[in-house]
């Protein structure tokens, strides 16, 4: 009797948890496409097109679902891209527990997915001579420009962190240039942002062991990794902007 009152238990609970599971991923689904859509109709306000919006919107969705799917990959529970209006995407991931070397992996996977999926948009502005197609695709290399600074919380600053979060100055000295030359708010809402990711991930395990262990370099990884992520993080930076450059002013 006892076995059976347990099986029923044990039924009723996995239900409840099989439920609660589609509530949340109904939620997150609903929640990502409502803030495409808001994205879309800011962009569509600054751009002065619908065409030209929803391209970009869907440019930063694959690049995030880059970081959703290869987090997923290695066995970490991610949540959808949640679309914010004029400063991007972001994905709830506690980055603060995975390993240099992963979360530097993840982080390049947005970039590489974001810059393959402007691929269609070039093909179909070079055949057709569609300026805005040209346009979303241009907006596409930038935007994933703009995220390889080596400055957290950008991709470029979470993949550096595994060579050496040092490298965070050069990156906040780019991004201050970069910003006053665009908008001097950029600068400070990215600065704001990036304080308080910085004071984030110094309450994180993985740094708090660092400390505990003798310095920021004593949890990187082993010199020849930090040397190929280098290689690969210089070389990903130097292809989209060559690319970008070849396209815009030689091709």
């Amino acid at each position: 009797m006892s076995t059976q009152l347990y099986q029923q238990r044990s039924s009723i609970i996995n239900q409840a948890r099989l439920q609660l599971q589609a509530t949340n991923r109904y939620r997150a689904w609903s929640i990502l496409l409502l803030s495409a859509v808001v994205s879309c109709e800011s962009y569509a306000w600054l751009l002065h097109s619908w065409w030209i919006s929803a391209g970009f919107v869907f440019l930063i969705i694959c690049h995030e679902l880059g970081h959703y799917c290869v987090a997923r990959w290695y066995g970490y529970s991610p949540s959808l891209p949640v679309l914010i209006p004029f400063l991007g995407a972001v994905i709830f991931l506690d980055d603060g527990k995975i390993p240099y070397v992963r979360s530097a992996v993840i982080a390049a996977a947005g970039p590489i997915i974001g810059s393959v999926a402007t691929i269609p948009f070039l093909l179909v502005a070079q055949v057709t001579q569609n300026t805005d197609c040209f346009f979303i695709a241009i907006l596409g290399f930038v935007t994933n420009i703009f995220n390889l600074i080596p400055l957290y919380p950008l991709d470029g600053g979470r993949i550096v962190a595994a060579i050496s979060p040092y490298i965070w100055g050069l990156g906040a000295m780019i991004a201050a240039f970069f910003t006053i030359l665009l908008n001097p708010w950029v600068l400070i809402v990215l600065g704001v942002v990036t304080i308080v990711n910085i004071y984030l991930h110094t309450q994180s395990p993985v740094w708090a062991m660092s400390w505990a262990r003798g310095g920021l370099q004593s949890c990187r990884p082993p010199i020849f990794q930090r040397i190929v992520i280098a290689i690969l993080y210089a070389s990903l930076v130097a292809i989209l902007i060559g690319g970008c450059y070849w396209y815009c002013f030689i091709l």
